[in-house]
């Protein structure tokens, strides 16, 4: 959960100001509409990023036991699945 929050908020936080600027035309003050455009498209980014932790614990919990460990689990999800299923897979 932490992970995925730093994640998460890395992204949506941290690169707002980046993806507001790349919105706006050089020439003019960001406006409603670029500012909600930058928004949309941290948060898209920030929940991409994030999504892998989030996969990685529901498996944890979901089959106790069966993986040793976050990393080992992320690493078998890879092996198995691809990044596809890490982060993909429950993005809606």
């Amino acid at each position: 959960s932490i992970v995925r929050e730093l994640l998460y908020s890395g992204c949506t936080k941290g690169l707002y100001p980046l993806a507001r600027d790349a919105v706006t035309p050089k020439d003019r003050e960001p406006g409603l509409h670029h500012r909600a455009l930058a928004a949309a498209l941290t948060g898209f980014g920030g929940s991409i990023c994030a999504n892998g932790p989030d996969v990685v614990k529901v498996r944890l919990f979901a089959e106790p036991g069966r993986y040793p460990g976050f990393v080992a689990a992320a690493r078998e999800i890879l092996q198995t699945e691809g990044a596809r299923g890490l982060f993909v897979r429950g993005v809606s």
